[in-house]
């Protein structure tokens, strides 16, 4: 049974205390921002990279800069979060993670 892979565990939880927000849909919100961050960095990139590298750039990126850094603002014990910071539009994690990269 493949439904769900690498969500599983995940749709029973709250997201954040006190709200009715699906998990599912906090998802797609946290992958369109790491899109949006592919997009910020293509722009510094074109023409200077061949595609494949590209791809296999953007994969890394995501898993080893984008996932840390989304998950110090947004996930459960993260630093950031922690700290009371609340990033609803996203701006926090795109900008932090492209201005590095």
């Amino acid at each position: 049974d493949l439904n769900y892979f690498g969500m599983r565990g995940m749709l029973d939880m709250d997201v954040w205390d006190g709200t009715t927000l699906p998990p599912l849909v906090f998802v797609v919100f946290q992958m369109t921002f790491a899109v949006i961050g592919c997009a910020i960095i293509s722009g510094s990139i074109v023409e200077r990279m061949h595609f494949g590298a590209f791809t296999v750039f953007i994969t890394l990126w995501s898993l080893v800069v984008y996932a840390p850094i989304a998950h110090w603002i947004w996930g459960p014990g993260g630093w950031i979060e922690e700290l009371g910071a609340k990033d609803f539009a996203g701006g926090a994690v795109v900008h932090e993670s492209t201005a590095v990269s």
